[in-house]
């Protein structure tokens, strides 16, 4: 008798992922405890519902846009923008094994104008955020830090438009205060939170220790024109 091979997809919290060898805390928490960040999906669980059209700016391995895909429903649309080449095709693996008939992949970067893009030993294209043209917008969710200043200067007329809220990963401390500066043109009072990169109890046992050093601070913003969520 053939014993059954296991199967060598990873089972997370929202779908199943295809393994893959990078060691970013996402990859690595997917493969651990079959989620990432859990308390961001946990705060934003609170403004994104059914019919809702989300962006999504760095895919992290599909780790949120399987939730997000499940929160916006068959009505609502989820768009990712994965500038980074290896990154884009473990996303679009992970998409396509879910089925995810309403999430729609980029392979760009979003910057204040059309063109090239430069990122480590490759190039991208770049493109701004207004080029998307989204019929509708709710939530921007920016996943890769210190790129939000350049995405706000080509997303002007989105943001008037559609009014969005934005939950941003910020970079450094001194990328940090230029983002900030960014955003304040809009904003207008602030709070702070600090969800974890996995939750106590997780998806496959693992212990929860891994990412102690991994945690994140958040600002809600809201603003005449926008409702800003900013994280680092």
């Amino acid at each position: 008798m053939t014993r059954a091979k296991a199967s060598p997809l990873l089972t997370t919290r929202y779908g199943i992922a295809a393994p893959n060898a990078s060691d970013t805390p996402a990859a690595r928490a997917l493969q651990l405890y079959g989620e990432w960040a859990e308390q961001e999906t946990d705060l934003l669980s609170g403004v994104v519902t059914d019919g809702h059209h989300v962006l999504e700016v760095g895919g992290d391995h599909a780790a949120h846009t399987l939730w997000l895909a499940l929160a916006v429903g068959d009505t609502g649309a989820v768009h990712v923008v994965e500038p980074r080449r290896l990154p884009f095709q473990q996303l679009c693996a992970n998409i396509a094994l879910n089925q995810l008939a309403n999430v729609h992949t980029h392979h760009a970067y979003l910057g204040a104008n059309d063109g090239n893009e430069g990122l480590a030993s490759e190039t991208t294209r770049r493109i701004r955020l207004d080029s998307l043209a989204l019929p509708a917008l709710h939530l921007l969710k920016v996943n890769i830090p210190d790129v939000l200043e350049d995405l706000l200067k080509g997303a002007g007329a989105t943001l008037v438009e559609h009014r969005p809220l934005v939950y941003a990963r910020l970079g450094g401390p001194a990328s940090a205060e230029r983002e900030v500066d960014a955003v304040k043109a809009w904003a207008i009072g602030s709070g702070r939170t600090h969800p974890p990169c996995s939750t106590q109890i997780t998806t496959r046992g693992s212990p929860a220790t891994c990412f102690r050093a991994c945690s994140a601070a958040t600002s809600l913003r809201r603003t005449p024109r926008a409702a800003w969520i900013s994280t680092r």
